[in-house]
């Protein structure tokens, strides 16, 4: 199942004429596949299958977004940048399974994929699925982490597994729930080019150096790791829409350097 490339390139190519500065209405794609009464598979309507390519853009914007959070925080509260930076990799790990046709209906418990075949999309209940499988965290991990293009990339692709010592989501865990972390200072907000020089120290500590998942038992509170992680990550999406559309696309190419934060974050980092 899932959504092939030459699927999401029809998608990407249908959203030509759209309003650039404007995303769907909140809740579009869940109020659409809610209303799904079937398992499947369900033929949808072309236009309602856009929604998960315009899911996917949200997601980048997002993730591109909780990172410039993370690295404007890195000084005055490891807490909340290790915790916002683990959001920027969740949030395009969700991109990536938005891209390829995944969705969680997570208060109803409904997961669902889409493909296409002989020119129509349909949706279909995700088969097989473990009960550890069916956290919304796992469950979009798991869906960018199993497909065939981005085989043997760890650790930018895994499976999240918050029962692991070394890992995004356990080391989230510890950020977020464990007693006493303290860490206290001064809350003394970053300039503009501050905030742009960390982003690109952040990016280029690990343009080179291999990359681990964040161990809590070693670092518990690994700034560094988890922001190079979430970069890298984002890094990826970019790159590999970048590969499958091109430049010419007028949609990813008005979403590939979001407008809001030329000035911040560069793909690559930029100096100067």
């Amino acid at each position: 199942m899932a959504l092939d490339a030459p699927a999401i390139k029809l998608l990407f190519n249908e959203l030509r004429g759209e309003n650039l500065d404007r995303f769907p209405a909140p809740e579009s794609l869940s109020s659409s596949l809610a209303r799904l009464a079937s398992p499947g598979p369900v033929t949808i309507h072309r236009r309602e299958a856009t929604l998960f390519v315009t899911a996917s853009i949200e997601m980048w914007n997002r993730a591109v977004h909780s990172l410039v959070v993370a690295a404007s925080t890195m000084r005055s509260s490891k807490i909340w940048s290790s915790v916002s930076g683990y959001y920027a990799s969740h949030y395009i790990m969700r991109a990536f399974a938005h891209l390829f046709g995944f969705f969680a209906l997570y208060r109803q418990k409904k997961y669902w994929e889409t493909s296409f075949s002989h020119g129509a999309f349909t949706c279909s209940a995700v088969k097989g699925l473990k009960q550890g499988e069916k956290k919304e965290h796992t469950f979009y991990w798991l869906h960018a982490f199993r497909r065939p293009e981005f085989a043997g990339e760890t650790p930018l692709f895994s499976e999240n597994d918050d029962r692991l010592v070394p890992s995004d989501s356990s080391h989230r865990g510890y950020a977020s729930y464990i007693d006493h972390l303290g860490n206290f200072v001064p809350v003394v907000p970053m300039t503009e080019v501050q905030l742009k020089t960390a982003i690109i120290d952040i990016a280029k500590t690990f343009e080179d150096a291999p990359l681990e998942l964040p161990n809590r038992s070693q670092k518990p509170l690994d700034v560094a790791t988890v922001l190079g992680l979430a970069y890298r990550r984002i890094a990826r999406y970019r790159e590999f829409l970048d590969s499958l559309l091109g430049l010419r696309n007028r949609y990813w190419t008005a979403h590939r350097t979001p407008i809001w934060c030329r000035g911040v974050v560069g793909f690559p980092p930029k100096v100067g």
